[in-house]
């Protein structure tokens, strides 16, 4: 176990520099963000005050590493050693993989967002319901069993729609909770 005093061997101007950049936008979307929150009385009682400081905060100590790293030459051949970063990262099959998985997962968000349906089925005193989040969950989640698990197109789907199912059934009728999609 690495403590403080040995995470600066491993850190490299170039990385600090990369580091302030990622941190400083990171702080400044946030104190955009906690700009725009309405102020009800004055600015002491605004619910973005506390954000708004904690991003500020956060800002200057980026801005001190950025420049301390820019100092020892981190901003040298800055976009060669990301350039070089990349293809090693996507060099690694596992890597392109999760790669895959981070696109699927932005896909299923965006299709649970368009399409929008809900069908009911009702049974004596009971609707089953079936919904988007279901017609767009059963699929997905077998396309990432397929990849990760590695099983026939046959027991993925079949795993995937009992899971879904099930979840969705515990939300819906246990818990009351409405899932996205619904129309």
């Amino acid at each position: 176990m690495a403590g403080e005093e040995e995470i600066g061997k491993r850190s490299t101007p170039q990385k600090d520099f990369a580091s302030a950049i990622v941190i400083a936008a990171f702080a400044l979307a946030a104190m955009f963000g906690a700009s725009r929150l309405s102020v009800p009385n004055t600015i002491f009682t605004a619910p973005g005050l506390l954000p708004f400081l904690t991003g500020l905060t956060l800002f200057i100590m980026a801005a001190g590493l950025g420049i301390e790293a820019f100092r020892k030459g981190g901003a040298d051949n800055l976009l060669g050693n990301a350039k070089r970063g990349l293809n090693a990262f996507l060099g690694d099959p596992e890597q392109r993989r999760l790669m895959l998985l981070m696109a699927i997962v932005f896909a299923y968000v965006l299709l649970v967002d368009v399409i929008t349906f809900d069908l009911r089925l009702p049974i004596q005193a009971f609707d089953i319901h079936f919904t988007s989040f279901e017609f767009v969950s059963v699929p997905v989640t077998a396309i990432v069993l397929k990849i990760y698990w590695r099983a026939g197109w046959a027991k993925c789907v079949g795993l995937s729609a009992v899971v879904v199912i099930a979840l969705a059934a515990v939300f819906r009728y246990g818990f009351l909770i409405p899932l996205p999609g619904a129309g």
